[in-house]
């Protein structure tokens, strides 16, 4: 097991805090990613600690892993910590293009723009903030919140499911909360994925998830490939447009899903 006690912490530097450095990092604003491509195998083990702190500092990608690369692997460990910022926030990686698989994440994840005048919060998941690989055997734990004046999609498992990526036999047992601009169609929440656009495939959310827009059980909004062995029995909430297993259906397909959890509007 790992203990991130004395490399990050609230309560160290004479109480200011010093903020986890991800593994990998990413430029959105200049186009530069630098990813992490090799192999972490946390062998069964516990990583916890992980503290970053980028509301604050109006920081973007920030995880464990800032980016993870098309050609990396990492799996088989649990997260504790918390971690905050204003878009692309998760426990394990902020960004995903290769596999991430057995890993559970215990990590609080907060996504707020209230200190970026114009940014918005989301992109947040607890897996990863957004994801263009695989995702296999994963589950969330820990809250997931977004809020400010505008929000961007937030998930149990990701944020945002590319087209290319692909989520499988993964869980979300916790609460999930976007707390938008209530006057506008705003503020995705969904248990597995906020927005999906690629392939889910037999996975469960058992959590609470609430929002203002799209709201679902699986995925706020879909407009992509496939939904199939899905389940969902967390009580679903949002002032326009709500769903069980997805608050949106735009195209692809949904297969052998259902749905037992409370579905109820507040507008």
């Amino acid at each position: 097991d790992i203990d991130l006690a004395d490399v990050c912490g609230k309560d160290l530097n004479d109480d200011a805090g010093i903020d986890w450095t991800p593994i990998g990092y990413v430029d959105y604003d200049n186009d530069i990613y630098i990813e992490f491509e090799g192999t972490f195998d946390g062998d069964g083990h516990t990583i916890s600690g992980l503290y970053i702190n980028g509301v604050s500092k109006g920081k973007n990608f920030q995880a464990l892993f800032g980016y993870i690369g098309p050609n990396a692997t990492v799996k088989n460990f649990t997260l504790k910590g918390e971690v905050s910022g204003y878009q692309y926030i998760s426990g394990i990686a902020a960004g995903n293009e290769g596999t991430i698989s057995g890993c559970t994440n215990q990590c609080i994840v907060l996504a707020n723009s209230a200190t970026e005048e114009g940014e918005e919060a989301g992109h947040a998941g607890g897996i990863t903030g957004e994801n263009y690989g695989t995702i296999i055997d994963c589950h969330n734990e820990a809250r997931i919140t977004a809020t400010g004046d505008y929000n961007n999609p937030i998930g149990g498992i990701t944020g945002y499911n590319d087209d290319e990526g692909t989520i499988i036999n993964c869980t979300n047992s916790a609460t999930i909360l976007s707390e938008g601009d209530s006057s506008s169609n705003d503020g995705y929440a969904g248990g597995i994925s906020g927005e999906n656009g690629g392939t889910i495939t037999g996975c469960t959310n058992t959590g609470n998830v609430t929002g203002i827009g799209y709201v679902g059980g699986i995925t706020a909004e879909t407009k992509g490939d496939i939904i199939s062995g899905c389940i969902n029995t967390g009580d679903i909430t949002g002032k326009y447009t709500v769903g069980g297993i997805t608050g949106s259906y735009m195209y692809g397909s949904l297969i052998a899903c259902y749905n037992t959890g409370n579905v109820a509007t507040t507008g």
